[in-house]
């Protein structure tokens, strides 16, 4: 057979395992259609179809390969279980489901932080209480996540990419900064003037001077390697490498005008997870 073929229906158990990790499976055949043996596994009818010249019986019991990028959790009307670990490991997510008498390696692709808009807010939730098991700590400091990687208090920092690219700097070289190859999310440090400032004119001269070329290039001799906003100033060295990273779009005013509800739903959501553990 194809490849493809050999990989989701090998032959046997020696071959299903040699060629990347699977889940072994019981199951008993409860009837025979053509050319597809009904398989109940997992109190579930599985619909297998049958390869070679071998020929099966009703009630004869056979072992099924599950591989583990095959599972979808969350989806309902299949079988329930329980997840007993989650690991994170960069582009995928790795669990352990506890589903009776069998315990199944999981491997699920990580989404983006966009996808909140894509699979909706329910799912965008779930996949964010999820990857709390594996969250060390949350805090309000922008470079703390950069700092706890550097000093190997944890494997990685979700943070702002010029924290990561000082630090570097600043000789921890064993941080990468590293950005979702599907897109990654922005920030946009703002100026403004306060309303009924005392010193309005003076104001309004700073705002003008920080929007300046000159003011935008004064950053960078101090370790701080953002994108500057004017198109005529000097993007840092050390920023370079970042400059066709992929931006997702980003609505500001829905963001806005979420963030509370979010945040609350959020944090609800997390304390009832850990009272379930």
């Amino acid at each position: 057979g194809t490849p493809q073929e050999i990989y989701q229906q090998p032959a046997t158990e020696f071959i299903a395992d040699f060629i990347g990790t699977a889940n072994f499976v019981d199951g008993v055949i409860k009837g025979i259609e053509g050319k597809e043996l009904m398989v109940e596994m997992l109190n579930n009818i599985a619909r297998v179809p049958i390869k070679g010249e071998r020929t099966f019986k009703v009630g004869e019991r056979v072992r099924g390969v599950i591989r583990p990028e095959a599972i979808n959790i969350g989806e309902e009307g299949k079988f329930d279980g329980k997840i007993t670990l989650s690991t994170f490991m960069g582009n995928a997510q790795e669990y352990y489901v506890d589903v009776g008498e069998y315990t199944l390696f999981v491997e699920a692709a990580n989404p983006s932080g966009r996808k909140i808009y894509e699979v909706g807010e329910e799912e965008g939730l779930k996949y964010m209480v999820e990857l709390d098991n594996n969250i060390k700590q949350y805090t309000k400091s922008g470079s703390a996540p950069a700092m706890s990687a550097g000093l190997g208090e944890a494997a990685i920092g979700i943070t702002f990419m010029h924290n990561g690219l000082r630090h570097i700097e600043e000789g921890f070289e064993n941080i990468s900064v590293v950005a979702p190859e599907d897109g990654t999310w922005y920030s946009t440090a703002a100026v403004g003037i306060i309303a009924g400032a005392p010193e309005l004119e003076a104001a309004k001269i700073f705002v003008d001077w920080a929007l300046t070329k000159e003011a935008q290039e004064i950053g960078q001799q101090y370790g701080s390697y953002q994108f500057p906003t004017n198109p005529d100033a000097k993007i840092p060295e050390q920023a370079k490498p970042l400059a066709n990273v992929k931006l997702n779009p980003y609505d500001l005013e829905w963001s806005g005008e979420n963030r509370a509800r979010l945040v609350e739903k959020w944090d609800n959501m997390i304390k009832d997870s850990k009272k379930e553990q």
